[in-house]
């Protein structure tokens, strides 16, 4: 019966001690550009390729595919995703509507918001 005391004490003790502390989760912020020049977005064929190149972006700006129990990882990656493909649907519109014809690139930023 002393032994599971003991554990007990020990384990309460190290909590007080850290705190019951753990690392906070803080991703890096991530930018990528996504260049359309030489897209015609007047036809679907020049929109599907724009969408997949902005897909392989939101990869390397969100590329951490956590583990299912990290439940504050997932929510963040999941945040960065949507903060992506957000960021780079306003300027698919502007370009699409030819408010953005100078500017010919995309920068999609993964950063969360809170």
């Amino acid at each position: 019966m002393k032994t599971p005391i003991t554990f007990a004490m020990a384990a309460i003790a190290f909590l007080s001690v850290t705190g019951g502390a753990r690392a906070e989760y803080r991703p890096a912020l991530r930018t990528a550009t996504v260049a359309y020049e030489d897209l015609d977005l007047s036809r679907s064929g020049g929109r599907a390729m724009l969408e997949r190149r902005i897909a392989l972006a939101v990869r390397k700006v969100c590329p951490d595919i956590p583990h299912p129990l990290r439940l504050e990882e997932q929510f963040f990656y999941s945040q960065c995703r949507k903060a992506a493909w957000d960021s780079a649907a306003s300027q698919v519109a502007a370009a699409s509507t030819g408010t953005q014809l100078a500017k010919a690139t995309i920068t999609l930023s993964g950063k969360p918001r809170r």
